[in-house]
């Protein structure tokens, strides 16, 4: 079973910024687009990398999980990467 990592605080406008951030500097693809549950697909050199998503706004918490990586990256990349971007994004 893959790892979760839970958000706290983390506002509609913080998770707008967030998958933007995804779309526009990694090329995350949302599928669905605009829902609060689904998947983030980025491809790397290496392979690609897919995070299960949900975003809960009423409670604003955001879980992620790894579902695939590349063997080449290391779990904590990915995961000090996810954890930076939302910081960022909730100074906005």
């Amino acid at each position: 079973m893959p790892e979760t990592r839970t958000f706290d605080d983390v506002s509609p406008e913080t998770w707008e910024r967030i998958k933007a951030v995804g779309r526009d500097e990694h090329g995350t693809v949302f599928d669905p687009p605009d829902a609060a549950t689904g998947t983030g697909t980025t491809a790397t050199p290496v392979g690609t990398i897919v995070i299960a998503y949900t975003f809960e706004p009423e409670t604003r918490r955001l879980s992620y999980s790894i579902e695939h990586k590349p063997f080449l990256v290391p779990e904590s990349m990915i995961w000090n990467g996810i954890a930076r971007t939302v910081d960022d994004c909730r100074h906005g």
